[in-house]
């Protein structure tokens, strides 16, 4: 009885976070999409520390600010510190930030094992009036097999659509105003480890990519081109 009460609290305190944030980010992304900010998870991850202390600084100031990948990376500001608890912080950043993603990989869509073991099928149920592009990037290096079997699935949060890798995997997600702010929360929450064991590094919703949809032959798998 006292499990079911304490349950029943916390899914009500979940509930009134996410409804809390999705409301303000609703109230961000309204009007010009010019004016639109990119809405950030940061997590400084493990990585950071294999530095130099005085490297260190250097790379924590950048990489806190915006995605390294950020073709306006050089423009970002700070406008407004939403949250933040130890090395995590959820933040807005000016202009609305940029990928070029012309010589990323498209992500296949259903079951797939590399580059990470996803269901990628998720793209069904978005809700096309609140339609989001995020960036999702996970240190490679941070692999804790421990974490797998608990790991947040980044694909209960939308379709990814393209991916790249290098120190970190980097995925483009189209997911909507709902889940994003599902995703802020589980992260912010401490749910950190996603796909794999790979510790999430930052969520980070990107300018609206247009994309041309084709299908191959094989109708699981989708070709997507950025339109200028």
């Amino acid at each position: 009885m006292i499990l079911t009460l304490f349950y029943m609290i916390a899914t009500s305190i979940q509930s009134r976070r996410i409804l809390f944030l999705k409301t303000h980010l609703s109230s961000l992304f309204q009007g010009n999409t010019n004016t639109y900010p990119s809405i950030m998870f940061y997590n400084k991850t493990l990585g950071s520390y294999k530095e130099s202390k005085s490297t260190m600084n250097d790379y924590e100031n950048d990489e806190f600010m915006t995605s390294c990948l950020c073709v306006n990376k050089t423009d970002a500001r700070l406008e407004e510190l939403l949250w933040y608890y130890g090395d995590m912080r959820l933040c807005t950043i000016f202009p609305q930030q940029k990928v070029d993603i012309s010589s990323w990989l498209t992500y296949q869509y259903g079951k797939t094992f590399f580059p990470l073991h996803i269901n990628n099928r998720n793209g069904n149920l978005l809700q096309s009036e609140y339609k989001l592009y995020i960036l999702v990037e996970a240190d490679l290096e941070s692999y804790n097999p421990l974490a797998v079997t608990h790991a947040t699935k980044v694909e209960d949060y939308g379709l990814i659509i393209t991916w790249t890798a290098n120190k970190n995997i980097d995925l483009i997600i189209e997911s909507d105003l709902d889940m994003v702010a599902k995703f802020f929360i589980a992260a912010m929450e401490g749910q950190c480890y996603v796909n794999n064991g790979l510790l999430l590094k930052r969520i980070e919703s990107m300018y609206r990519f247009q994309f041309c949809l084709s299908k191959y032959s094989d109708e699981n798998s989708f070709i997507f081109f950025q339109l200028s």
